[in-house]
């Protein structure tokens, strides 16, 4: 199979020179995507009008930007923690799952570690937690609010406003932990992939 040719490209966006690569693909819907490499602008085959598509889209892209290089700066703040092991790590998250079951009322049935490259924990409604092995390299109070935010969706399935009130009863900084984690979601980016994009919860 050949490899997808991208053309490489920027556009000005007030006071920044905004990179980006176009691909077509055989795709229903034209969009732009923010991947770990920058953004990628994804047309049909056969879309002509590209220049405006990209301009209807010029204040998300540039907000994006803008938002990126906060994470950037931030990230220079933080460091990645070392563990003696990933069974220590494996024993704290169990517990951690355990004590915020059993204070939302719920039950966890298991816990499974997998290593994700695009958020760092998801839960399925049997009651099976998924927690991202490189959760590990965060520091136990970023650990437990990503617990606690997984074990929660098995109270309240989506992130409206009952999942929220919960989030903050627990976590009243639960904004500034999500921002942080975005610039820690960089720094395991860098160190494991050698690249960097948002992580989601």
């Amino acid at each position: 199979m050949p490899s997808e040719q991208k053309q490489q490209s920027v556009v000005k966006i007030h006071d920044k020179d905004i990179p980006y690569a176009l691909v077509r693909r055989r795709v229903r819907y034209p969009r732009i995507e923010y991947k770990r490499e920058g953004f990628l602008v994804i047309l049909p085959e056969f879309y002509r009008d590209a220049e405006s598509f990209i301009n209807r889209h010029r204040d998300w892209m540039y907000k994006t930007a803008l938002a990126i290089e906060r994470l950037k700066r931030l990230k220079s703040f933080f460091y990645l923690e070392e563990r003696t092991g990933p069974e220590e790590f494996k024993g704290k998250i169990r517990d951690m799952a355990e004590a915020a079951a059993k204070d939302l009322g719920v039950q966890v049935h298991s816990v499974v570690f997998r290593r994700m490259r695009a958020r760092w924990g998801t839960c399925y409604s049997p009651g099976k937690i998924i927690i991202n092995s490189l959760l590990q390299f965060l520091p136990d109070h970023y650990m437990e609010y990503i617990v606690f935010h997984e074990v929660l969706h098995r109270k309240y399935r989506g992130h409206g406003k009952m999942f929220r009130a919960a989030i903050a009863r627990r976590f009243p900084d639960w904004r500034r932990l999500e921002q942080e984690m975005r610039a820690y979601w960089l720094l395991i980016q860098e160190k494991f992939y050698n690249t960097g994009e948002k992580g989601k919860t």
